[in-house]
């Protein structure tokens, strides 16, 4: 039975990608922040095939949180087959992690490539894909320098542009999957990066004050009707495509099953690699400070 990691399963596109993998017959890993929040939803998919559920708590904004995790995972699971980089947080208030980083950038890419760290040798007989959910945003990205990166990870509170954070930290996940794919496809490990559009979640609607959320809410059916708004599950499709099919097409960054074009910077293989060993060094950084 092929075995499933994703993050951020309590709700969104993770819960509706995990329904779908359970039903699937697969057996899916997750994590969330805080279980006791997520019981409700984690029972729904439990119900749905016991057994085949396994959840972990996780906290991306903390590396001991996602160390501890990776740890019990490691402990309890022999085999996992896919990755799904699924969780993330987009447009809050200026906010630094426990690390010391710009919370977005450690939530949405860090965290992940740490976790990713952690895991990858215990799984390298079995692992075959890694999907990271991107953005449209990362399409935009304009961080081409490790200089312009550091500026933004441990930005003060009065340079901090919310949106421009969460781009480039989508665009992050772009460059990760494009330096994975230089690192380990030659032996058979596959990475993407996935637009999922523009999907209904409390993500989306988060960026927005309480005031323009109440008003929109109720329109909700008129973004679908244009094709601006996709329901969860439609926004899991393509990562949900790519983790159960054979794909003969090459790319690393997707959106409605097909190839899409990437931001140019993630062609710079020389950036590609300084970035991956930067992300590493940051890690290595707070952990050795304590932060």
């Amino acid at each position: 039975m092929n075995k499933i990691l994703i993050t951020g399963i309590n709700s969104g596109m993770g819960f509706a990608a995990a329904q779908q993998f359970i039903q699937q017959g697969y057996a899916v890993i997750g994590t969330v922040r805080n279980k006791a929040n997520s019981q409700k939803e984690l029972d729904v998919l439990d119900l749905a095939a016991p057994g085949k559920l396994t959840v972990y708590q996780m906290d991306l904004a903390s590396l001991a949180s996602v160390q501890n995790c990776s740890e019990a995972i490691i402990k309890h699971h022999e085999q996992i087959d896919i990755f799904i980089f699924n969780a993330d947080i987009m447009n809050p208030p200026y906010a630094k992690t426990e690390n010391g980083f710009e919370s977005q950038f450690q939530v949405n890419y860090l965290g992940h490539f740490y976790l990713f760290s952690l895991l990858k040798e215990a799984y390298s007989n079995s692992l075959q894909i890694v999907i990271s959910i991107s953005s449209l945003s990362s399409e935009k990205g304009t961080n081409s320098t490790l200089a312009d990166f550091e500026r933004q990870v441990y930005c003060s509170e009065s340079d901090y542009d919310a949106m421009k954070c969460y781009r480039e930290s989508k665009l992050a996940q772009v460059l990760f999957t494009a330096e994975l794919n230089n690192r380990f496809s030659d032996g058979g490990l596959k990475g993407y990066a996935v637009h999922p559009g523009v999907v209904n979640t409390n993500l989306f609607y988060r960026q927005y004050s309480a005031l323009i959320r109440a008003l929109i809410q109720p329109f909700a059916w008129l973004g679908y009707a244009t094709g601006f708004l996709r329901t969860a599950k439609k926004g899991a499709e393509t990562a949900i495509y790519l983790a159960t099919n054979t794909v003969e097409a090459d790319g690393i960054y997707w959106a409605d099953k097909k190839v899409r074009q990437h931001n140019p910077i993630a062609d710079d293989q020389a950036f590609l690699k300084a970035f991956w060993e930067w992300s590493e060094a940051c890690i290595e950084r707070s952990i050795k400070s304590g932060a």
